[in-house]
């Protein structure tokens, strides 16, 4: 008999093991699936990781860039210290050279077009937005500098003697285009772009004075110094041959709300010179010492100067170069000149008011080593590189405030380093001559590279005289130069710097927003076991730093002193709806009794309250709408 076991045993084995080989080979590619799944997600996971590591090398290299600019530019100022302006202030846009001090010094905001305290009524936005909010230079001063022989033009061989100053910042707020505007009251061209004038004329006060006691102050009047009463807005001045004009600041009463102005005095030349001429201000109601008045120095045209007259001067620079005005020429006689003043007698100083027209524009200085250094071509590296073209780059317009859609961030040409160079990317101005050099990319201009930003300047190369004319065939090897331009992404410089000299001024209750831009208001209180002097500023003052000298006197009759204390103003952010303020704690309670109202100038008495610092600020776009800062800032006055 026979038994099929063992052959259904091995068919039951069989199929067993072929199901086995069907299952690992499922399980596979299960497997393989799961595995290329993991690496694509690994993948994208890192391919997202690129942009971010991109953005993030991207702006440590921009901080770098930024650091450098404004390091730079501190140092400048660091180089330039008696130079330093009073102050770099906010324009009020409804009148030229006036301050405002109502807003935020950090708002980085696009000005409102329909918005008149934001900006004037049919000008460019780009101007009166973010950092080009503060622009206006206070007192950049001088001393008439020493006689330099400037060329003319090609086989001229006359050379014109001018004391040369550059400013410190160009290109300036400038057009011939407004002379024939009306101007204000004794205003001439270029005042309300370019306004110079002289030290302090020492003050004599006739408010309140009878006629008689008047009569025999205003005897004492000379050309060294001038009379006001407050009242009445009056001032008094002494008269001379020729006609004179005179610059005065002053704040003044107005509904109970401080306003600041600013005026030209015409004195008319006299027969009888001495007379002492009376002059009525635009206001009445004048704030008790807040005036300052300088004589004004004249404009004429180059080569026009008067050999009596040493408060003249023209502007130099030749066409093109007239709206970019960075070099102002003074009257050479000048430099010999000494002035009686309320500083005693100096040397004749200028003090320089004027608009800076767009920080946007970048400026870096370069010393070209001696011909024995260097071959004939030499190439400056500039710190930005993509320079903006001319004509070429397109760009982003700016944010268009109440805009319809779609209306946002227009794309435009670039047309020009400046609104009077059109065509032009790179100027680099000569500070040994004072002779402007442009890019044209032809014989005889500078040689930019935009991408890599870098500048070559031809062994033979053509420059532009300050009265217009043209030198061809020159060598600036051994010279320094000035070198303009703007670069992709909107970078800007911009500085910034509190008022010189405060003056205090106690304002009725709690009315800080009448403090002017050069004023503060001090309470004396007491806080915990100490007195106090709280010191409150204006809002655009904010997160500036100042420095407090004071004397008091205890009650044995001993004066203390603290001197040259420095104090940070809080930021913007932090004051709500109030001032930046700060407390100078100076004596003990038990050590001194604060007097009556009537000795509250007096003691404590504040001898010197002044800005400490000058800010620098660059400035540049990461997205089309967000702005990067780099901020630095220095303990610097003039010295």
């Amino acid at each position: 008999m026979v038994t099929m076991t063992p052959n259904v045993k091995r068919q039951s084995t069989t199929v067993s093991t072929a199901a086995s080989r069907r299952s690992t080979r499922a399980l596979t590619l299960v497997e393989l699936l799961v595995v290329t799944v993991i690496l694509v997600i690994g993948i994208f996971g890192i391919v997202r990781i690129f942009p971010l590591g991109l953005q993030s090398l991207n702006h440590a290299r921009n901080m770098t860039a930024a650091s450098r600019l404004a390091q730079a530019e501190l140092e400048r100022w660091k180089a330039a210290s008696a130079n330093v302006p009073d102050g770099i202030l906010a324009e009020d846009p409804g009148t030229a050279l006036k301050v405002r001090t109502d807003f935020n010094p950090d708002d980085m905001r696009t000005a409102n077009s329909a918005n008149p305290a934001e900006m004037p009524e049919g000008q460019d936005s780009w101007y009166w937005s973010n950092v080009n909010r503060v622009r206006l230079v206070k007192g950049e001063t001088t001393v008439i500098p020493a006689p330099t022989l400037l060329p003319y033009a090609e086989g001229d061989q006359k050379n014109y003697a001018y004391s040369i100053y550059n400013l410190k910042f160009a290109p300036v707020q400038f057009s011939e285009s407004d002379k024939g505007q009306n101007l204000p009251q004794g205003f001439e061209w270029p005042d309300q772009h370019v306004l110079i004038y002289g030290d302090p004329l020492t003050r004599v006060n006739v408010t309140g004075l009878s006629s008689d006691d008047r009569d025999n102050t205003l005897a004492s009047v000379n050309r060294n110094n001038y009379a006001i009463d407050y009242d009445s807005g009056k001032v008094y001045l002494y008269s001379t041959w020729w006609t004179r004009r005179y610059k005065i600041d002053y704040a003044y009463w107005e509904n109970n709300k401080l306003g600041n102005s600013t005026e030209i005095l015409i004195v008319p030349g006299q027969s009888d010179r001495g007379e002492i001429v009376e002059l009525q201000l635009e206001h009445g109601n004048i704030d008790d010492y807040s005036d300052r008045l300088a004589r004004k120095f004249q404009y004429v045209q180059p080569g026009n100067f008067d050999d009596r007259n040493p408060y003249q001067f023209t502007l130099l620079n030749g066409y093109a170069q007239l709206d970019f005005a960075p070099t102002i020429g003074f009257n050479p006689i000048g430099r010999n000149v000494v002035v009686r003043t309320s500083l005693g007698q100096r040397p004749l100083t200028a003090h320089i008011d004027y608009e800076v027209l767009d920080w946007h524009v970048l400026r870096e200085e370069r010393t070209i080593p001696a011909p024995a250094n260097v071959a004939p071509n030499y190439s400056v590296r500039l710190t930005l590189p993509n320079v903006k073209i001319a004509r070429v780059t397109t760009v982003d317009g700016i944010e268009t405030v109440n805009a319809p859609p779609g209306t946002r961030n227009v794309r435009k040409k670039y047309k020009g380093i400046t609104p009077a160079m059109d065509g032009y990317s790179v100027v680099a101005l000569d500070l040994t001559d004072n002779t402007l050099m442009v890019d044209n990319n032809g014989p005889g201009g500078l040689q930019v590279d935009y991408a890599a930003g870098i500048v070559r300047f031809p062994g033979s190369i053509t420059k532009y005289t300050p009265f217009g004319g043209t030198l061809t065939n020159q060598d600036v090897r051994g010279h320094d130069v000035r070198i303009f331009y703007q670069a992709v992404d909107d970078w800007a410089v911009q500085t910034s710097k509190a008022w010189s000299n405060y003056q205090r001024r106690d304002v009725p209750g709690n009315s800080f927003e009448n403090l002017q831009y050069n004023q503060f208001d001090a309470r004396i209180q007491k806080k915990g076991g100490d007195w106090v002097a709280t010191l409150t500023f204006p809002r655009s003052d904010a997160g500036k730093s100042i420095e407090v000298s004071l004397n008091w006197t205890d009650n044995d009759g001993a004066t203390h002193t603290i001197n040259g204390r420095q104090f940070q103003l809080p930021k913007f952010g932090q004051l709500g709806a109030g001032h930046p303020s700060i407390d100078v704690p100076f004596a003990r309670s038990d050590e001194y009794t604060y007097p009556g109202d009537d000795e509250v100038w007096k003691n404590p008495y504040f001898t010197f309250v002044q800005g400490a610092s000058i800010k620098v600020r660059a400035i540049w776009r990461e997205k089309p709408q967000r702005w990067e800062m780099r901020t630095l800032e220095t303990t610097l006055k003039r010295q």
